[in-house]
């Protein structure tokens, strides 16, 4: 039984269907009607027999019918054909046999250049350029010639000893087709290179078309120059107007430019007047074809050349904006926490009793600390990977584990924001091979990033799956979202929406870029998504699934901090920071030094035979991984510790600190409570 609601959606789709179709057959008659216009026009210019031209505009009305609705518009291309050759006194089975080979030309032609060039419409590379001119205009023709000569031969309508000069004159028709008709259709459907044109003004294009068929009348009009019929101005004149075209209009002015001249010289040629008429008409049509291929060829590669050069240079006037922004950024950014520290120290000078107060702006300092030094580290990361510097230790882990870890360390971010969260993870082990700090990192990044733009009241869901082959983490809020235009630039570095003057959701706009960069390195992908601002956005993080269940990767915690009588040597020139550690050791009951220097450093080591040596790498005169060696080398069995502090952190330095002796690298500032476990151990 078909209820009103369904009869009326099934006569909805009928009509949907009904009109589909109709399009279709309205495309595909267009199509063969510009076929046949195309030619009727090429074969009132075939003067070695009646189906062959050095003129025919076909080829390239064919090849840009296949790029621009694909490959079923094939009987389009096929019936107009068949219906030109079989009106001109072909028989029907050679004008099949003609149609055959002008389709396959098209659709081979096309098929070559999507396949190996990944052939554009605009035009503005090199290789989509030096493809039509090698595969369209050179190898797809072929194929037209050798079909459409062989129906001729086979049927009596040529004779087998004309085949050589036909299948050349067939050849050139066609490869000038392609080369002279294709790119004025492709580029002008390509917005890209129309709005080259459209910058330039539309005004300034027309004034310039009607100013070049002026000269291309004067030149392809006249029987001779103004000093005598001997005298004709060199067809070589149309080159400072095909310069002035590719390097104000772009490829699609210099193809509508290329094409009028062409038109205008071929009616020229035709009735005797310009420089090509020196012979018999094809004779003087395939001379100007040859000169016209030549011409073309020179002014698509400049267009494209200059077209390339405005690139680059919008290139770097982006770039060099978003340095300026980034720079603006990153002086807001490291400035805004220093004023609170400034304010701490402040409220410790002139509270020097208040334990409240003290605990107050200890914490404040903390906190701030802890933030420019995720800034840096951040600034870091992204520079090592960009150069290709990050190293993965990858081992098997589970990443429900890792997120489970994530989730309840930016826990207290959440609900002091007044967030909901969400949380689903997968039944069981989703078994990867990572390298557990950076995954975290990727983890916290996409985590943070949702906290500071979802509004208090907001909503963050996280959650795991397996999807066949590959781990699925996802992280959605209900923030702020991502503009459409923004969405494909996300992961952009620097690249980052709208913000307020007070900058109060921070950060610099690289963590979505770590957060890619470091999923490729594990092999996997990361996708954002969202529906538009103010709707929320979505980031599923894709990783390869291991076929093994790995052991927990949980972190075990340290042994107990123990400190003992230990003797402690500073080895730092920033005299602030030797004094003020040594200061903290020897409050925290170890018994601290400090040296100024790598020599004083040396000497005192001597003196004071300490058991840890603290060890600044950046020193001037001799940097702590010399200072290292020496201290090994002096006293081979000593089991002295040497912990290097410094704010160089790539994988690099900590290799080079490893071959230097040193027993643990550490970045500056210092994380007390990872010194002082070190120090226990």
């Amino acid at each position: 039984m078909v209820t009103g609601r369904s009869s009326f959606l099934i006569q909805t789709y009928n009509i949907f269907m009904k009109s589909e179709r109709l399009r279709s057959a309205v495309l595909n008659l267009t199509v063969t009607a510009i076929y046949i216009a195309g030619a009727k026009l090429g074969l009132t210019l075939a003067f070695v027999a009646e189906q062959v031209t050095v003129v025919w505009p076909p080829t390239g009305i064919a090849l840009s019918a296949v790029f621009l609705f694909g490959y079923r518009i094939w009987p389009a291309i096929a019936l107009g054909a068949f219906i030109a050759n079989v009106t001109t006194n072909t028989p029907v089975i050679t004008s099949v046999g003609i149609a055959t080979g002008n389709t396959f030309e098209a659709v081979i032609g096309a098929w070559l250049l999507n396949r190996i060039v990944g052939f554009r419409f605009s035009m503005e590379r090199f290789r989509d350029v030096v493809g039509l001119i090698i595969l369209g205009a050179m190898v797809s023709t072929t194929v037209s010639a050798t079909i459409g000569v062989t129906s001729l031969c086979l049927t009596g309508m040529q004779s087998w000893q004309r085949f050589g000069s036909l299948w050349g004159v067939w050849f050139l028709g066609d490869a000038m087709g392609d080369v002279l008709v294709a790119p004025m259709i492709l580029t002008f459907a390509a917005k890209e290179s129309r709005r080259r044109i459209q910058a330039r003004g539309v005004p300034e294009f027309l004034a310039f078309v009607m100013i070049f068929t002026t000269f291309d009348i004067f030149l392809f009009f006249r029987r001779g120059g103004l000093l005598g019929t001997q005298y004709h101005p060199p067809v070589y004149a149309i080159f400072p107007f095909l310069i002035w075209a590719a390097l104000r209009f772009g490829t699609c002015g210099t193809a509508i430019s290329v094409f009028v001249t062409v038109t205008v010289a071929v009616l020229g040629t035709v009735n005797g007047y310009g420089p090509f008429t020196t012979g018999g008409v094809n004779e003087n049509l395939i001379s100007l074809q040859l000169f016209m291929f030549v011409a073309a060829i020179t002014a698509l590669v400049m267009a494209v050349s200059e077209t390339n050069r405005e690139i680059a240079e919008d290139l770097l006037r982006q770039a060099d904006r978003r340095k300026d922004e980034f720079l603006a950024m990153l002086a807001h950014e490291l400035r805004n926490p220093l004023a609170p520290i400034r304010s701490a120290a402040e409220v410790i000078r002139m509270s020097r009793t208040d334990a409240g107060r003290l605990e107050w702006a200890y914490n404040i300092m903390v906190r701030q600390i802890g933030h420019m030094s995720r800034l840096i580290d951040d600034l870091l990361d992204v520079a090592r990977i960009t150069r290709g510097l990050i190293q993965l230790s990858r081992v098997p882990t589970d990443l429900n584990e890792m997120v489970k870890r994530s989730v309840d360390a930016a826990h207290s971010i959440i609900s002091s924001k007044g967030l909901h969260l969400q949380t689903h993870f997968f039944q069981g082990p989703l078994s990867i091979s990572a390298d557990i700090t950076r995954m975290e990192q990727v983890i916290s990044n996409l985590l943070n990033n949702a906290v500071k733009f979802t509004d208090p009241g907001g909503t963050i869901s996280v959650q795991t799956d397996r999807s066949d082959a590959w781990s699925v983490l996802c992280v959605r809020d209900t923030g702020r979202g991502i503009s459409a235009d923004l969405l494909p630039h996300v992961f952009d570095l620097f690249t980052q929406g709208g913000r307020s003057l007070d900058r109060s959701e921070g950060g610099l706009g690289i963590g979505l870029t770590l957060v890619q960069n470091l999923v490729r390195m594990h092999g996997g992908n990361v996708e954002a998504r969202s529906k538009g601002v103010g709707l929320g956005s979505e980031f599923i993080v894709r990783l390869p699934v291991l076929p093994t269940v790995p052991a927990s990767s949980a972190q075990t915690s340290g042994a107990a901090v123990t400190t003992g009588s230990k003797r402690i040597l500073i080895i730092e020139d920033n005299v602030d920071a030797a004094d003020s550690m040594a200061l903290i050791l020897q409050m925290m009951g170890y018994d601290a030094y400090a040296a100024y220097d790598a020599a004083s450093g040396l000497k005192d080591f001597e003196r004071l035979d300490p058991t840890i040596v603290v060890l600044d790498i950046g020193l001037p005169s001799m940097d702590g991984w010399k200072v290292a060696q020496r201290l090994r080398s002096s006293r081979p069995d000593n089991h002295v510790k040497i912990i290097a502090l410094s704010g160089y952190g790539s994988d690099s330095d900590r290799e080079r600190s490893r071959n230097a002796g040193i027993d643990h690298h550490l970045v500056k500032p210092v994380d007390f409570d990872a010194l002082g476990k070190l120090l226990g151990e």
